[in-house]
């Protein structure tokens, strides 16, 4: 009597035994964790977002430059000599400027795209089968 006491509380505090359905929806089974395949592609993205903002920064900094190039030409301070390189500077400046920002936009779009990518899981392909039965011992599975 004291073992069959003694078996039924190990069976009282023992887990539950679950098997996970393989026909129930993806919703209802665990979701799956982080692969190894898809951190590596996290850190890539992260470090592509940082280049384009930096690019991006580095951009709208040149285009700033060409614009104060720009109206120190056009509005000179009083009693200064005109420099010649000036205008070639602030050309200089806007295409380097307009060159980061187009870069740095790519480049941020790549990360968004990268993360997302990351985050994806593979979908789980099942095998379909359909089946035919000519007569009551034939039978053809497709």
């Amino acid at each position: 009597m004291n073992e069959l006491s003694k078996q039924q509380q190990q069976v009282a505090q023992a887990p539950p035994k679950t098997t996970a359905d393989p026909d129930a929806p993806a919703s209802a089974q665990q979701e799956r964790p982080q692969t190894r395949t898809s951190i590596p592609m996290r850190n890539a993205a992260i470090a592509t977002g940082a280049v384009g903002v930096a690019l991006l920064g580095t951009g709208i900094g040149l285009l700033v430059a060409a614009k104060q190039a720009g109206d120190e030409i056009t509005n000179p301070p009083p009693m200064t000599r005109y420099d010649p390189d000036l205008a070639g500077r602030g050309r200089a400046f806007d295409a380097a400027g307009i060159s980061m920002l187009v870069i740095g936009g790519v480049a941020a779009v790549a990360a968004i795209s990268i993360g997302v990518a990351s985050t994806r899981r593979p979908v789980e392909r099942r095998r379909a089968s359909v089946g035919i039965r000519l007569a009551s011992n034939l039978e053809m599975t497709f």
